[in-house]
């Protein structure tokens, strides 16, 4: 991923693009990096991440279009693109029902156990709605939880998303890491043909 995002950095700096960087962090989603035109930065950010056993996928997007907002308010001219590299494996929902306002709460045990991934989908799926209502586009890379050839139910959820918010949907395939073949120019070139569509589509 961190080489794909250094491929983009040349194009960015062309078209003046900015990127940020949303990330899980335990049970809940952090700003890691606010929009800036150094892919640079946002890459040796990501280097550096650690993984985590929880996938708050919901709380991931929804931050995301936190910060996708925001940098409209600030710059109307702005088209905000929100990338979601995830294997789709959504196990924690939201802190807060988006439908009631009610606080949840958790164990932790219980979430990497799936006890909640009904809820988590579900969030998943209403955050989508949410991000197609703000007209955002979106770019789903979908990756593979293991090496195993069966589609996972994380991939069925991947395409949810990129479906509901009428986005551009890649997935990469198990075999690419088996064979340890990298997917980063896959991903490089789905993330730049995506961003050239959008933006032909807004320059008519």
């Amino acid at each position: 991923v961190k080489e794909a995002m250094l491929k983009l950095h040349g194009d960015a700096y062309r078209f003046r693009d900015k990127m940020g960087l949303v990330i899980f962090k335990e049970m809940g989603a952090v700003v890691v990096q606010h929009p800036t035109p150094n892919l640079r930065l946002v890459a040796n950010k990501l280097f550096r991440l650690r993984m985590s056993g929880f996938t708050p996928l919901a709380a991931g997007m929804l931050k995301a279009l936190e910060v996708l907002k925001d940098a409209k308010r600030r710059d109307a001219s702005a088209v905000p693109v929100m990338v979601i590299m995830t294997d789709g494996d959504a196990n924690v929902p939201l802190k807060r029902d988006l439908q009631t306002g009610e606080i949840r709460e958790f164990d932790a045990l219980d979430v990497s156990f799936f006890m909640y991934e009904e809820e988590a989908v579900k969030d998943v799926i209403s955050v989508s709605r949410m991000i197609k209502r703000e007209r955002i586009h979106t770019v789903v890379i979908s990756m593979p939880s293991s090496t195993e050839m069966p589609p996972s139910h994380g991939s069925i959820t991947t395409r949810m998303i990129a479906s509901t918010t009428e986005g551009t949907f890649h997935e990469v395939v198990p075999s690419a890491l088996m064979h340890e073949r990298e997917p980063k120019s896959e991903i490089y070139e789905t993330i730049l043909r995506a961003e050239r569509q959008i933006s032909e589509g807004h320059s008519r």
